[in-house]
């Protein structure tokens, strides 16, 4: 379990928030509208909990809004109850330029399909998609402890020849193509 609240931001231009009450679609606001203040920042709609269960791989990415719901892969992608069992809930972080530290940009991928996390500018959504996007997400520092989640997550890295620092051992068919 990670105690650290996060943003997770896209490309600088997105962040992924929570706006909706109940089980729900995963709203992305610009990031201009997180950092504005730290209020905004710290509010419970914009904060995120990376947990991670042993016993299957991946990690949770939960909304700090009470009750907290889980972010869940699929089209639409939706915020829903928490199910540790589910592997649609759970993520992959990959790093392909660097081993994993606070300030290192990654790629979400879906543990259950393999697919990328992404923003669609165009649709303002965020959605999967099959090749690995452009531009890269991050964590920004959501409360005084944020910076402790990647030393965290560093636990357990496992990388292969030729492919991104991965934080989840990858399930089959998840891992990343050879390039």
């Amino acid at each position: 379990m990670f105690p650290a609240r996060v943003n997770i931001v896209f490309g600088n231009r997105w962040a992924l928030a929570k706006k909706k009450p109940g089980n729900c679609p995963v709203d992305v606001v610009p990031v201009s509208e997180v950092q504005k203040d730290q209020q905004f920042r710290t509010n419970c709609d914009y904060r995120w909990l990376i947990q991670r269960d042993e016993r299957l791989d991946g990690f949770l990415m939960r909304n700090d809004h009470h009750p907290r719901r889980a972010l869940s892969g699929g089209i639409p992608l939706i915020l829903e109850s928490v199910s540790r069992a589910n592997l649609n809930q759970r993520w992959l972080f990959c790093f392909p330029d660097s081993q994993p530290s606070a300030d290192a940009p990654f790629f979400i991928r879906s543990a259950q399909s393999g697919m990328y996390l992404v923003v669609d500018e165009g649709m303002r959504c965020a959605t999967l998609q099959k090749d690995a996007p452009e531009m890269w997400w991050r964590l920004h520092n959501a409360t005084s402890k944020a910076r402790q989640v990647l030393a965290q997550l560093t636990t357990g890295v496992a990388s292969g020849a030729g492919h991104p620092t991965s934080l989840a051992i990858p399930v089959p068919d998840a891992s990343p193509a050879p390039s």
